[in-house]
Protein backbone atom coordinates (compact mmCIF):
# COMPACT_ATOMS: atom_id res chain seq x y z
CA UNK A 1 0.00 0.00 0.00
CA UNK A 2 1.36 3.39 -0.98
CA UNK A 3 1.12 6.44 0.98
CA UNK A 4 0.07 4.60 4.21
CA UNK A 5 1.66 5.86 7.85
CA UNK A 6 0.94 3.71 10.80
CA UNK A 7 1.55 6.13 14.31
CA UNK A 8 2.29 4.68 17.40
CA UNK A 9 1.61 7.82 20.07
CA UNK A 10 -1.44 8.55 22.40
CA UNK A 11 -4.71 8.69 20.67
CA UNK A 12 -4.51 12.17 22.86
CA UNK A 13 -2.10 13.59 20.55
CA UNK A 14 -3.19 12.91 17.46
CA UNK A 15 -4.33 16.39 16.29
CA UNK A 16 -0.27 17.49 16.98
CA UNK A 17 1.16 15.02 14.62
CA UNK A 18 -1.56 15.95 11.58
CA UNK A 19 -2.67 19.13 10.17
CA UNK A 20 -6.12 19.50 9.39
CA UNK A 21 -7.65 18.22 6.65
CA UNK A 22 -4.74 15.73 5.72
CA UNK A 23 -5.95 12.58 6.43
CA UNK A 24 -8.27 10.43 4.14
CA UNK A 25 -9.02 7.62 6.01
CA UNK A 26 -8.24 6.56 9.91
CA UNK A 27 -8.56 2.62 10.94
CA UNK A 28 -9.37 2.16 14.38
CA UNK A 29 -8.54 -1.75 14.96
CA UNK A 30 -8.83 -3.59 18.12
CA UNK A 31 -8.76 -0.99 20.57
CA UNK A 32 -9.64 -1.43 24.10
CA UNK A 33 -13.69 -1.33 24.37
CA UNK A 34 -13.08 0.65 28.18
CA UNK A 35 -16.01 -1.41 29.81
CA UNK A 36 -16.38 1.50 32.56
CA UNK A 37 -15.28 4.34 30.44
CA UNK A 38 -17.55 5.37 27.82
CA UNK A 39 -16.02 8.53 27.02
CA UNK A 40 -12.35 6.97 26.23
CA UNK A 41 -13.49 4.60 23.55
CA UNK A 42 -12.02 5.76 20.17
CA UNK A 43 -15.70 5.87 18.47
CA UNK A 44 -16.44 8.40 21.54
CA UNK A 45 -17.19 12.02 20.66
CA UNK A 46 -13.89 12.93 22.07
CA UNK A 47 -11.89 11.26 19.66
CA UNK A 48 -14.25 11.90 16.49
CA UNK A 49 -14.05 15.42 17.15
CA UNK A 50 -10.25 14.81 16.71
CA UNK A 51 -10.38 12.91 14.57
CA UNK A 52 -12.84 15.07 12.63
CA UNK A 53 -9.90 17.91 12.37
CA UNK A 54 -7.68 16.51 10.49
CA UNK A 55 -9.91 14.84 8.32
CA UNK A 56 -10.27 15.55 4.87
CA UNK A 57 -14.11 16.51 4.11
CA UNK A 58 -15.73 13.44 3.90
CA UNK A 59 -13.11 11.43 5.67
CA UNK A 60 -14.08 7.87 6.37
CA UNK A 61 -13.51 5.56 9.85
CA UNK A 62 -12.80 1.96 9.76
CA UNK A 63 -13.32 0.20 12.57
CA UNK A 64 -12.38 -3.40 13.30
CA UNK A 65 -13.23 -5.26 16.66
CA UNK A 66 -14.14 -8.54 18.51
CA UNK A 67 -15.83 -6.10 21.12
CA UNK A 68 -19.61 -6.56 21.51
CA UNK A 69 -19.90 -3.99 23.79
CA UNK A 70 -17.84 -1.60 21.28
CA UNK A 71 -19.43 -2.54 18.07
CA UNK A 72 -22.85 -2.26 19.68
CA UNK A 73 -21.69 1.36 21.61
CA UNK A 74 -20.35 2.49 17.97
CA UNK A 75 -23.25 1.18 16.09
CA UNK A 76 -25.17 3.91 18.22
CA UNK A 77 -23.44 6.43 18.14
CA UNK A 78 -23.21 6.31 14.05
CA UNK A 79 -27.04 5.96 14.16
CA UNK A 80 -27.39 8.91 16.03
CA UNK A 81 -24.70 11.38 14.76
CA UNK A 82 -22.68 9.93 11.36
CA UNK A 83 -23.54 7.99 8.18
CA UNK A 84 -22.82 4.15 7.97
CA UNK A 85 -21.31 3.06 4.78
CA UNK A 86 -20.83 -0.42 5.86
CA UNK A 87 -21.28 -2.63 8.70
CA UNK A 88 -21.01 -6.17 9.72
CA UNK A 89 -21.29 -8.41 13.25
CA UNK A 90 -18.88 -11.46 10.89
CA UNK A 91 -16.65 -9.43 8.76
CA UNK A 92 -15.09 -12.77 7.36
CA UNK A 93 -18.19 -14.49 7.20
CA UNK A 94 -19.45 -11.80 5.69
CA UNK A 95 -16.99 -11.01 2.67
CA UNK A 96 -18.61 -11.43 -0.81
CA UNK A 97 -17.11 -11.63 -4.49
CA UNK A 98 -18.28 -7.90 -4.70
CA UNK A 99 -15.87 -6.24 -2.55
CA UNK A 100 -12.92 -4.24 -4.66
CA UNK A 101 -9.42 -5.86 -4.93
CA UNK A 102 -7.85 -3.08 -2.60
CA UNK A 103 -10.29 -4.06 0.24
CA UNK A 104 -10.39 -7.67 -0.16
CA UNK A 105 -6.91 -7.32 0.11
CA UNK A 106 -6.92 -4.41 3.25
CA UNK A 107 -8.65 -7.29 4.80
CA UNK A 108 -6.44 -9.98 4.41
CA UNK A 109 -4.56 -8.35 6.77
CA UNK A 110 -4.71 -9.48 10.67
CA UNK A 111 -2.70 -8.15 13.00
CA UNK A 112 -1.37 -10.91 15.54
CA UNK A 113 -3.85 -10.51 18.26
CA UNK A 114 -6.92 -10.89 15.20
CA UNK A 115 -5.03 -14.26 14.26
CA UNK A 116 -4.76 -15.52 17.64
CA UNK A 117 -8.53 -14.32 18.43
CA UNK A 118 -10.02 -15.90 15.17
CA UNK A 119 -7.88 -18.86 15.86
CA UNK A 120 -10.12 -19.26 19.57
CA UNK A 121 -13.27 -18.60 17.60
CA UNK A 122 -13.72 -14.77 17.97
CA UNK A 123 -16.13 -13.15 15.10
CA UNK A 124 -14.45 -10.01 14.06
CA UNK A 125 -16.97 -7.02 13.32
CA UNK A 126 -16.28 -4.34 10.93
CA UNK A 127 -17.96 -1.03 10.34
CA UNK A 128 -17.24 2.31 7.69
CA UNK A 129 -18.79 5.33 8.72
CA UNK A 130 -18.10 9.38 7.20
CA UNK A 131 -18.39 11.97 10.12
CA UNK A 132 -18.82 14.80 8.19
Amino acid sequence: MTNVAFLRTRIDYITDYFSEGEIDEIWLTFSDPQPKKPRKRLSSPLFIERYRQILKKGGIVHMKTDSNLLFEYTEEEIKEKYELIESTWDLYGDITADLDPLTREIFHIKTHYEQLFTSRGSVIKYCKFRIG
